[in-house]
């Protein structure tokens, strides 16, 4: 049951944790200080509520459904999840955690990966072509880093 007068610990109106069953949800999520960090804070607090709230002891559907409901409705934690490309039988917690988990170190990765590309300068003395070799290695690296972070896996 959800205590509407319970506004949080000070949220953002619409992202105040709500009282499920007498015990606090999670805010929902929110990228605000970069997704990793984000998702890291946000999945500590799903762990501890999973255990308070004994969830870990309700139906694979019952959780799954819970955890669409606390990450956010209409926020950033279900627009990514809507951008997720399941297979039939991977609807599951576990996989989804794990799409999450995927989707903030990718893009940290693609962050990265763009960096090294753009810091890459010809150095004194490099002939063109092996400066240009380089480039095509990092150009190659950065797209299969992209197409692996992308979440078409089961």
């Amino acid at each position: 049951m959800v205590d509407e007068n319970d506004a949080g610990d000070g949220a953002a109106a619409g992202n105040a944790a709500r009282m499920i069953g007498g015990v606090k949800t999670p805010a929902e999520l929110t990228v605000t200080n970069g997704v990793i960090d984000d998702w890291l804070l946000w999945k500590q607090s799903w762990d501890n509520y999973v255990i308070v709230s004994k969830l870990d002891k309700q139906s694979a559907e019952y959780q799954t459904k819970m955890f669409l409901n606390v990450i956010g409705t209409g926020t950033e934690g279900l627009k990514i999840y809507n951008s997720f490309e399941f297979n039939e039988n991977s609807h599951d917690l576990t996989t989804i955690l794990q799409y999450f988990h995927d989707y903030a170190i990718g893009e940290v990765y693609e962050t990265y990966e763009g960096y090294v590309f753009n810091q890459r300068i010809q150095k004194h003395g490099e002939d063109f072509d092996t400066y240009l070799a380089s480039l095509r290695v990092l150009a190659k690296h950065r797209l299969c880093s992209k197409q692996t972070h992308r979440h078409t896996f089961g």
